[in-house]
């Protein structure tokens, strides 16, 4: 759907067509399900894919599952203790210079205007595992829908800082925005930094030393080159 959306409307309407297949027996199983929970890259209208599953409220911003999807400093520094000790042996560090440098590579994510500190599992769990910092997420491919997106739209590839963005952005499906700062939030690419409740407006960032780098390195070079 992503390397296809705003690009090719038939292949569009085809897979939503199968999604809706796949999503709409949810609504016949209602009776006995008691919980079901439903996520992935970014965000689609209700309305294309699941309009016969309209019993669906999105969780994505409310700050109680704000660490619902990530690991949390206290989460990591209870769980993983022996796991950043060896890391710490073997690069030489002390045990706290460790943790700082997986806050500066891996931490830096919010999920809403009170979220605590979210670490990157993916990013720390193979950290921990091989030993090594590197920018484990974004090794993973060079995410081309995000190019496409930033061609279609009017952005500026430096600017990944201080942006300002209102509340009504982060609702925003990506086969109706018309504006790339959703599918940047969506993707990982930023996250919120600070809230203006008065505003309603959010201070968005680049999260982490690990995007930053993969940015860098992968998704911008691309951009410039195919602009």
């Amino acid at each position: 759907m992503l390397n296809v959306i705003h690009l090719d409307d038939e292949k569009v309407k085809a897979i939503r067509s199968v999604l809706a297949e796949v999503y709409s027996p949810l609504k016949d199983c209602d009776p006995w399900l008691r919980f079901v929970f439903i996520t992935g890259v970014t965000k689609f209208s209700q309305m294309s894919i699941f309009s016969a599953l309209n019993n669906l409220k999105d969780v994505s911003m409310l700050p109680r599952f704000a660490s619902l999807c990530g690991i949390t400093l206290e989460e990591m520094l209870e769980q993983l203790r022996l796991d950043i000790k060896m890391l710490a042996d073997a690069c030489g560090l002390s045990y706290e210079a460790t943790v700082e440098k997986l806050r500066f590579y891996y931490d830096g994510y919010a999920f809403s205007r009170n979220s605590p500190e979210i670490f990157n599992p993916f990013s720390v769990l193979n950290c921990l595992d091989d030993q090594e910092f590197k920018p484990y997420w974004f090794s993973t491919g060079t995410p081309t829908y995000l190019i496409e997106m930033m061609r279609k739209y009017p952005f500026i590839p430096s600017q990944f800082e201080d942006i300002e963005a209102h509340s009504s952005y982060f609702y925003s499906a990506t086969d109706e925005v018309t504006n790339i700062l959703p599918l940047l939030y969506q993707s990982g690419c930023m996250t919120i930094k600070g809230y203006d409740s008065t505003l309603q407006i959010y201070t968005l960032g680049v999260p982490n030393q690990e995007v930053r780098t993969g940015l860098m390195e992968t998704l911008l070079p691309n951009y410039v080159q195919n602009h």
